[in-house]
């Protein structure tokens, strides 16, 4: 896109209060109406998080929570115009307007810091910050996974030279992807997806092009994992308290250095 003038709006405080209702921002009280859903707020005051903060940067996103960085994203100009093709078509706007759009969300120097309700739990005990434990990596494997799949108007056709039907045929379910994201991909003419990653950055690419990374380390992934925990209440292996250590203190430390190249052919 054209070049952007850089204008910063500075940081601004967002209070939210118990029932989800934007209070005020940047100190300004706001009228009734404005809210946050409220089934998201008791999630994170399960999580005991009292604050939010969001970060946008001509390079990317960062993500806090009570001060604890999350994995981030990044991107660059032309991540930015491949992105801007893509979500032009869903939103029914062309994509020289989205990419104008963005370039200018980029360069307002958006620094929001989104204060939450405490929690009763949070205010009756102190919170347990998890600290995961330096693990010797030394003479441990690092894990690779290098994976080919095929997908078309019906889904997954094969994954890992398997068909599809074999797949089934052995109990194994595939999952459908989102049908609106598949079909615009398609509609750009988008004939591969690739995901990498490696020294503690995922890259996506459409076409061998980049158009996101996100960064992260052990420490962000632990901060992810606490935050996501009260909305993962239904999945019965994250409440085993022997599966949630093996996890801290052996996949979490591990991640950052995994290698991971799926390609996915869309048909």
């Amino acid at each position: 896109g054209e070049p952007v003038e850089k204008t910063e709006i500075g940081s601004l405080t967002v209070v939210v209060g118990d029932d989800g209702s934007v209070q005020s921002v940047a100190g300004v009280p706001l009228p009734a109406g404005i809210a946050l859903h409220k089934v998201v707020i008791q999630k994170l005051g399960a999580a005991n998080v009292s604050a939010l903060g969001l970060k946008v940067q001509p390079e990317g996103i960062a993500i806090t929570a009570n001060d604890r960085a999350l994995p981030s994203i990044s991107w660059n100009d032309q991540s930015m115009q491949l992105v801007a093709g893509l979500v032009g078509p869903m939103v029914g706007l062309s994509p020289d307007v989205v990419d104008q759009g963005l370039a200018t969300v980029r360069n307002l120097g958006i620094d929001v810091n989104v204060q939450l309700p405490a929690s009763a739990e949070a205010a009756a005990a102190v919170t347990e910050t998890q600290v995961i434990t330096p693990v010797d990596l030394s003479g441990m494997t690092v894990p690779f996974i290098k994976l080919q799949a095929d997908y078309g108007d019906q889904g997954f056709t094969q994954v890992g030279g398997l068909s599809a039907d074999t797949l089934t045929a052995l109990g194994i379910s595939l999952p459908a992807l989102p049908p609106d994201v598949m079909q615009t991909l398609k509609d750009q003419g988008v004939a591969q997806m690739q995901i990498k990653s490696g020294d503690g950055s995922l890259n996506i690419l459409l076409d061998g092009e980049q158009a996101l990374a996100i960064d992260y380390d052990s420490e962000s992934l632990a901060t992810a994992l606490d935050l996501a925990m009260p909305f993962l209440s239904d999945v019965a292996v994250l409440q085993d308290p022997i599966m949630m250590r093996f996890i801290r203190g052996q996949i979490l430390p591990l991640a950052p250095l995994a290698q991971i190249d799926v390609t996915l052919n869309l048909q």
